[in-house]
């Protein structure tokens, strides 16, 4: 499975990549928060695990496709 990734991955070009990997930390980042629940940080990056993930996906990967 992680193969699978990792091709994928580098077929990606560089720019690609980059803004992949920063969709993937901010997911990781508003999954945290809110499993912690911190002060404010929830309500601003769990935006990210709601119907604004899917814009903000779109935002990210509009250029690529």
């Amino acid at each position: 499975m992680i193969q699978i990734f990792r091709k994928a991955f580098s077929l990606l070009e560089r720019r690609d990549r980059l803004r992949l990997g920063v969709i993937i930390f901010l997911m990781f980042l508003g999954a945290v928060a809110e499993t912690i629940g911190i002060g404010i940080i929830p309500s601003f990056i769990g935006l990210l695990g709601n119907d604004n993930l899917r814009k903000t996906l779109a935002l990210f990967a509009g250029p690529m496709s």
